[in-house]
Formats: structure tokens, C-alpha cells, sequence
């Protein structure tokens, strides 16, 4: 059995069951350590006292009879180890001023004491934290401390990587107004720098001696070739895209048929794939040739063109052609000959054709001869025209021209005219044969209209047959007939058309045909227009005498002026009022100069302090940032 406690016993475990409330509170403050350190001075103080008075009656005995010291308790001056709050710190002082109870139920055996204090059991790590300052029990309160320290500093970086966001966030947008506005400024600056150019362009014309009326002539002609060359801009982008919707619909036209092609292609057996395929081959390889060919032609057809430009001009060229024309038909003939000739059994046809050989040889030559004399003949002809041609031009050059120029349009209308008959008269007779077609068609088509079959089962069997025919024959049938009297209608309407333009040409022509005769009329009596340039030469010797005595007269007058405005100028300089009046023309230019310097240096200055813009900028960024601030903090009150 347990003896009875005593009151100082009572007391020492109400003591330790306050400390035990003490240690569960939250940590406080600096100000309240303070506070606890003092308040846990004086509570030691009073322990000290009771732990004198009576040490040995607080231990108990255990049931060995052994007795255990006192606890270490009140031997702990300022500990900090645990963080106590005001409250628990009221509580604690209330309770060590209470009396002791005797009647409480708290053993003293029930707690571990050791020299330190209170603490958790001895570990043989030796994990505990020993010294001044240091917890000596981590409990869940330190922890969560920590973490709340730990918290405190992330918020205050996160705060402070938010403003670092925020600076860079508004000179982001800050550079982004700068530079457009430089971008701006940039614009204004060449548009200006433009002017400026354009003025002093004017400045120096004015100063060179231009006027103004010529200036603004040569401005509106600038801008009469300025609205032309826009207008013509404006033009060919239209054109350009126009061509562009064009190709445009060509292509996506193309890639439909490439996909069709392709379809049939998936459609086909591998037979004829490759059947295809040989043949896309030698398609390509056709038109490559084609195309080879074509551009051959073209060069050909260029250089016909040419040629017989320059054989139409002359009526010798064109004999001459002609006769080149008959000698290339005879060389292939005897081309011909002699390969017949080559080709059969000359045992045979021996005897035949020595006769005709001897015969064409003598053909031959006398056509040689006669070409060579027709070739004397051409070029004496050549040269003559080329003395008449250096005469016409020697007298009148560009009227010869154009004389030469209607007389070949002249010959085309001629020879258009002349063949005008024929042609018209061909057309007719072909527009006749297609008409009668077209009435034998009709009535041919009438009359199987009789004979049409009734039943659903005839009229499948003539489409089957008719289709067959279709694809079958390659004849030009109904359609190609219309197609044809179509196109023949085109072109007698085209040839309608041609006439009356070629009516109207030809009075044109006849009326410079008229004019020409009456010039050349005139130019005939050359030697009345000798004549009359003779008198003109001497009329105008006569001026240029009576101009040069007049000239000799001018310069005696200015020679004159000159030494009187020379002495006007010496009693100048020597004249002080006019010295004056120079040194005042000087100082004026100056003003006028340090005038125009200081306007520019304000206006300068003035540019440069018109921050006004800057200001509304500033402000209205300041108030939107405020309108932010107030909106962040309010949704931030909101989530809390």
C-alpha cells in the first residue's frame, strides 16, 4: 500500500500536469517568449523554495524501498524549448497560485524525470537536439512552425516573382507602343524627309531663273504620267488576276482529270495498264517531236513571211522568184528521172530514155542559158533601181517612203480582190452542197419517222444499234454537217464583214492616192523648186547681213553701257551712304539667318517638351493598373 501524499507533494504534480497544459499550446510570439521566460523565472523561483523547504518528503519510494531524486524541473532557468501562449501562460500562473490539493490523483511515478527536465525517453542514437536554443522535443507543433515559416518565405518570393512578372508584363507592352510609335514617327520622318526634297527642288529651280508657271506645267505633267502609269498598274493586277482565278480553275480542272485517270487507271487489268503505260510513253515522246516540229515551222513560217515581204516590194523579185520556183520544179523532175532511171534495168531501158536524156540535157542547157541571161538582166535591173531608189531618196526620202508603203498595201488589196470572186463563189457553192445535205438528212430522217417501231423492246434495240454505229464509224455524219454549215455561216459573215471594211480602206486609199499624185505633181518641175530655194538662200543672206550690221551696232550700245556702269559702280564704292546701306543689306541677311536658326531651335524644343501624349499614356496605364490591383485583391478577398 501507498503511504498518503503530501500537500507539497499534490502541489509538485499539479505543477507538472500545468506544465504538461503548457506544452500543448501553439508558439507565440517574440514578445510573448518574453513574457514566458519571465513568468517561468519567477514560477522556479517559488519551486526552488518549495523543493528547499521540503526536498526529501517530495520523492517517493517505489516499492524496492529505493528513493527517487527530485525532478530537474526547477533547476531550468529560461528555457526556450517550447512556445507558450499568453493564454496558457494566465492559466499556469493561476494555477501556481492556487493552494495545493491533497485529494488529487496524479502519481509521481506515472512521469519520466530526469537532471534536464521533462523530456521523451533517452535514445541510444543520440538523434536528440542538445544546447541552447534548440528544441529538445520535436513534436507536431514544431513541425507545423516550420512549415509555416517555410510557407511565409514562399509567399514572399512568389510575391515578389508576381512583381517581377508584372514589370517585365508592362515593359513588354510598354516597348511594344514605343515601337510602333516609332514605327510611326519612322513613316512621318521619310514622308517629310519626301517634302523637303521636293521643296528644296523648287528652291533650286526658282534660284536657277525657272518660273513658276513652268514648274507648275512640268508638276502636271508628272501627274498626268503619274495617273497614267496608276491607272495602267491598276490594269495589268487586274489582268494578273484574272489569269491567276484562270489557272486557278485550269488546275483544280487538271487535278479532276488526273483523278478520273487515275480511277480508270485502279479500274484497269494490268494488261492494259501496260498497254497505257507504252502508250503514254510514246506520247510524250510525239509531242516532244511536235513540239520540235512546230518550233521549226514557226522559224520557217517567220522567215517566209519575211521573204515575201521583201519579193512583194518589187516586181523584179518577184519574177526572179518565179523563175527559182520553175527551176526547183525541173530539178525534182530530173531528180525523179534520174532515180526511175536508177531504179529499173538499164539493159532494158537503155535505148529508151538515152534519147530523152540527150533531149533533156539540151532542154537543160538552154534553160541555163536563158536563166543566166534572166539573171544579167536582174541584176541590171537591181542596180537600176537602187540609182532610182538613191535619187527618190536623195530628193524626198520620207515622202518616197510612203509612197512605197501604199503601193504595197496597194498590191495586197489588188490581189485580195482579184481572188475576192473565187473565193466568194467557192463558199457559196459549199454553203449550197451543205443545204442540199441538210434537205436529204431531213427528208431522210423524215422518212424513218414512218417506220418507227412501237414497242419499248424495238426502241432499246435501234439505241443499241445506234450506239454501236456512233462508236463504230468515224464518218462525218448530221453533226459534223451542222458543224460545218456553222462554221462555213462564221465564215461568210467574217467575209460580209472583211468587204465592207476593205470598202471603207479603199476610199481611204484612194484619197491618199490622190494626195500623193498631186504632191508628186508638184515635185516633178524640179527646177522650179531650185529655183525657189535659190531665192529663199538669198533672202536669207540678205537677213543675216542686215542682222549682222545690226549686231555690230548692239555691241558698240553695250560696250558703251558697260564702261558707263562700271563708273556708276567706282563712284558707288566711294560713296558712304552706299557703304552703309551694304553693311545694314549684310546685317539683315544675318538677322535673317540667326531669325530662322532660332525658329527651328524652338520649334526643336518644342517637339521635344510636348509630353502630353507621353502624360494621357502614363495616366491611363495607371489607372488601368490600379483597376487591376483593385480587381486581383478583390478576388483574392473572395477565395480567402
Amino acid at each position: 500500500m501507498d503511504r498518503p501524499k503530501t500537500a507539497k507533494q499534490n502541489e509538485n504534480s499539479q505543477q507538472k500536469k500545468d506544465d504538461e497544459d503548457l506544452n500543448q499550446g501553439r508558439p507565440s510570439s517574440r514578445r510573448g517568449l518574453r513574457t514566458q521566460q519571465r513568468d517561468i523565472s519567477t514560477q522556479e523561483m517559488k519551486l526552488e523554495r518549495t523543493f528547499s523547504r521540503g526536498a526529501s518528503t517530495i520523492s517517493s519510494q517505489d516499492g524496492s524501498g529505493t528513493w527517487r531524486p527530485p525532478s530537474g524541473i526547477a533547476r531550468i532557468k529560461g528555457t526556450a524549448s517550447r512556445l507558450v501562449s499568453a493564454a496558457s501562460q494566465q492559466r499556469t500562473l493561476s494555477v501556481t497560485a492556487s493552494p495545493p490539493r491533497l485529494d488529487s490523483q496524479v502519481n509521481i511515478t506515472d512521469r519520466l524525470i530526469t537532471q534536464q527536465g521533462l523530456s521523451s525517453r533517452a535514445r541510444s542514437s543520440g538523434t536528440g537536439l542538445r544546447g541552447p536554443g534548440k528544441r529538445q522535443v520535436l513534436d507536431k507543433r514544431y513541425y507545423e512552425g516550420v512549415l509555416q515559416l517555410k510557407i511565409q518565405e514562399l509567399t514572399t518570393e512568389i510575391s515578389s516573382l508576381r512583381k517581377d512578372i508584372e514589370n517585365s508584363n508592362k515593359e513588354r507592352e510598354d516597348f511594344l507602343i514605343y515601337d510602333r510609335q516609332n514605327k510611326e514617327r519612322a513613316k512621318e520622318l521619310t514622308e517629310l524627309q519626301g517634302t523637303l526634297a521636293d521643296y528644296n527642288l523648287v528652291i533650286d529651280k526658282i534660284h536657277t531663273g525657272t518660273e513658276m508657271k513652268d514648274i507648275e506645267a512640268e508638276y502636271q505633267a508628272l501627274k498626268m504620267e503619274n495617273d497614267a502609269e496608276h491607272l495602267k498598274l491598276e490594269q495589268l493586277f487586274k489582268e494578273r488576276t484574272q489569269k491567276q482565278q484562270q489557272i486557278h480553275q485550269l488546275e483544280e480542272e487538271i487535278k479532276k482529270e488526273r483523278h478520273i485517270a487515275e480511277k480508270l487507271m485502279e479500274n484497269m487489268s494490268p494488261e492494259m495498264r501496260e498497254k497505257y503505260s507504252l502508250l503514254s510513253n510514246d506520247n510524250v515522246k510525239l509531242q516532244k517531236t511536235i513540239d520540235q516540229i512546230q518550233k521549226e515551222l514557226d522559224t520557217i513560217a517567220k522567215e517566209k513571211i519575211l521573204l515575201e515581204h521583201q519579193i512583194s516590194s518589187s516586181p523584179l523579185k518577184q519574177e526572179a522568184a518565179k523563175l527559182e520556183l520553175k527551176l526547183v520544179e525541173l530539178e525534182e523532175k530530173r531528180n525523179t528521172l534520174t532515180s526511175e532511171e536508177n531504179e529499173n534495168d538499164p539493159n532494158n531501158l537503155q535505148q529508151k530514155y538515152l534519147n530523152q536524156v540527150r533531149e533533156d540535157n539540151a532542154e537543160i542547157a538552154t534553160m541555163e542559158r536563158s536563166m543566166n541571161q534572166l539573171q544579167d538582166e536582174l541584176n541590171n535591173n537591181k542596180k537600176q533601181l537602187e540609182q532610182i531608189e538613191q535619187d527618190l531618196e536623195e530628193c524626198q526620202s520620207d515622202r518616197h517612203k510612203k509612197y512605197v508603203e501604199l503601193r504595197k498595201r496597194e498590191e495586197t488589196i489588188e490581189s485580195f480582190l482579184s481572188s475576192y470572186e473565187n473565193m466568194k463563189r467557192k463558199e457559196s457553192e459549199s454553203s449550197t452542197q451543205v443545204k442540199a445535205e441538210i434537205v436529204k438528212m431531213m427528208s431522210a430522217i423524215s422518212e424513218h419517222l414512218v417506220t418507227l417501231p412501237v414497242t419499248e423492246h424495238e426502241y432499246e434495240l435501234i439505241n443499241k444499234e445506234l450506239s454501236q454505229i456512233e462508236g463504230d464509224s468515224q464518218s462525218p455524219g448530221k453533226n459534223s454537217i451542222c458543224v460545218q454549215f456553222k462554221q462555213k455561216q462564221l465564215y461568210l459573215e467574217k467575209l460580209h464583214t472583211l468587204e465592207a471594211k476593205l470598202g471603207k480602206e479603199m476610199g481611204a486609199l484612194e484619197e491618199r492616192i490622190d494626195k500623193t499624185q498631186s504632191e508628186i505633181h508638184n515635185f516633178e518641175n524640179l527646177d522650179a523648186l531650185k529655183d525657189e530655194a535659190e531665192k529663199k538662200r538669198s533672202e536669207l543672206l540678205r537677213k543675216k547681213q542686215e542682222f549682222l550690221t545690226v549686231q555690230d551696232h548692239i555691241k558698240e550700245e553695250l560696250k558703251n553701257t558697260k564702261q558707263k556702269y562700271e563708273k556708276i559702280q567706282r563712284e558707288l564704292q566711294g560713296n558712304e551712304t552706299y557703304k552703309q546701306l551694304q553693311a545694314l543689306e549684310r546685317k539683315f541677311a544675318q538677322i535673317e539667318q540667326d531669325n530662322f536658326a532660332f525658329k527651328e531651335f524652338i520649334a526643336d524644343k518644342n517637339c521635344e517638351m510636348n509630353y502630353e501624349k507621353q502624360k494621357k499614356t502614363a495616366i491611363k496605364l495607371m489607372r488601368q493598373y490600379n483597376d487591376d490591383l483593385k480587381e486581383k485583391y478583390k478576388s483574392n478577398l473572395q477565395e480567402i
